[in-house]
């Protein structure tokens, strides 16, 4: 009655380990892939700020801020854009 009970358990605790280690995988994923994601929202967010505030405001200074992208900008954009998904 008992090695029965045991064994259940042993293999429910086996089962239940396999289970995170999988879960822990797929969110480790799904990670790696929203990281260039969200750094690429970020970069377009930035990008469009200085054009939209002088577009809502139209004041001549504002119009200094507009300006051509970084061009440190544009090597890690194409890092992330090689990335497989």
């Amino acid at each position: 009655m008992l090695l029965p009970l045991a064994l259940f358990g042993a293999s429910a605790l086996f089962l239940l380990h396999y289970t995170a280690v999988v879960l822990e995988e797929v969110v480790e994923e799904a990670v790696e892939e929203m990281h260039s994601v969200m750094r690429l929202q970020t970069l377009t967010q930035m990008a469009a700020m200085p054009p939209n505030e002088y577009l809502v405001h139209g004041e001549p200074a504002e119009k200094g801020e507009v300006r051509a992208p970084d061009p440190g900008a544009g090597p890690g954009i194409r890092e992330d854009a090689g990335r497989s998904l």
